[in-house]
């Protein structure tokens, strides 16, 4: 409780500088009725609750209390000034979207996503034995908040540079992974009799094959088809 209670004291200190709040749940998972497991209490739309039952005036926030699909998650990203991620995704989400961002976290991968990408606006978060978060300390928080705001252009520039880098990362990754694996595959359709080749493959699958080869360059003659 001092957690949501810190927390919700520094969402009133923004809403005090005139920030709108938007509270995006990722983990929606229901809490069976009558279960006893302190798995679900990891459901945002509980906490979004606990912390809007502590905030008088609310007319600053926008509580979504229900699931968003990945394309209606990302479409509310580009109206974001500043993202408070405490997911993996979120996290994700706000690198993909070019929206400077604080996450608040204890896990060891957001850790280690924040410094594949040189990111040093974090909170991280005091923890027990059990890896379960024991503190959080509204004025550290605003005053990373306010750095981060300070550079917020450049912020952006960063993560915008980051998303493209892991676009090219990826896109190099998946030609070397076709190289390996279809390049051979390729080799060994192209030496096989007319009357043998691939006759495991169903229609569809070697339509599905020859496209790909295709993409790769692979130029289809009446012999290899």
């Amino acid at each position: 409780q001092s957690i949501i209670r810190e927390i919700t004291r520094f969402i009133v200190e923004l809403i005090k500088s005139g920030y709108y709040i938007v509270f995006l749940p990722f983990n929606t998972k229901p809490t069976p009725s009558g279960s006893t497991d302190d798995s679900n209490y990891e459901n945002d739309i509980l906490i979004q609750n606990d912390v809007l039952g502590l905030i008088k005036n609310c007319m600053n926030i926008i509580n979504i209390d229900y699931e968003l699909s990945v394309p209606e998650i990302l479409s509310l990203y580009p109206f974001f000034y500043m993202s408070i991620p405490m997911r993996f995704h979120g996290t994700l989400f706000s690198i993909h979207a070019g929206v400077p961002m604080i996450p608040i976290y204890t896990t060891k991968k957001i850790k280690n996503l924040l410094l594949d990408i040189n990111w040093k606006y974090e909170y991280v978060l005091d923890k027990n034995e059990k890896d379960l978060p024991i503190s959080f300390n509204a004025n550290k928080m605003m005053m990373t908040f306010l750095g981060c705001v300070k550079y917020h252009s450049r912020c952006r520039l960063l993560l915008k540079d980051s998303y493209n880098s892991f676009k090219l990362t990826y896109k190099n990754l998946s030609k070397d992974i076709c190289s390996q694996v279809f390049k051979p595959l390729n080799k060994s359709i192209l030496t096989l009799p007319v009357e043998t080749k691939v006759p495991f493959l169903t229609n569809k699958e070697i339509d599905i094959t020859k496209n790909t080869l295709i993409k790769m360059g692979v130029k289809m003659t009446p012999n290899n088809t």
